[in-house]
């Protein structure tokens, strides 16, 4: 089936879609702060979660770093010169790298436990940077009071 990519499917993914990938990774990210990810009695909701906040992590890149199409949404489709102004740092190409072997669980790269993508803390604190960012550039018609609260939330 083929969408019409117009102003309101893109405010509806905004608003219920991406606000929902972001709150949930925020959400993961400070139950991992104040429960430590590393107790080694809980070694199976550890995994639990980290796969869950990696997973929401790997969508939020694929929404900002990638190009979208007609069913994939992409920050471009929001802000025309998005791919000009957005930098990819290095370091998040190489998580992301780490991020899909780790997720995918049948990678010889995942045996390797140095492979394991465990630097949650910069992980958040460059999508938290660049939601910002993305939001400083946003058309006001994008804007819905849940957006508006997402933003308040991160001050």
């Amino acid at each position: 089936m083929e969408y019409k990519i117009d102003d309101n499917l893109k405010k509806a993914l905004l608003n219920d879609h991406f606000e929902y990938e972001f709150r949930r990774m925020r959400e993961i990210f400070l139950y991992m702060l104040n429960e430590g990810i590393r107790n080694k009695n809980q070694i199976i909701t550890e995994n639990f979660v980290l796969v869950a906040f990696l997973t929401h992590i790997r969508n939020l890149y694929e929404f900002f770093y990638k190009p979208g199409n007609i069913d994939w949404a992409s920050a471009e489709h929001y802000i025309s010169e998005w791919k000009s102004k957005r930098k990819l740092p290095e370091n998040i190409k190489n998580y992301n790298i780490r991020i899909n072997h780790f997720l995918s669980h049948l990678s010889y790269r995942r045996v390797d436990t140095e492979f394991k993508p465990y630097e949650i803390d910069i992980l958040y604190k460059h999508f938290e940077e660049i939601l910002k960012y993305f939001f400083s550039l946003l058309p006001e018609k994008y804007k819905t009071p849940k957006i508006i609260k997402l933003l308040e939330d991160l001050k």
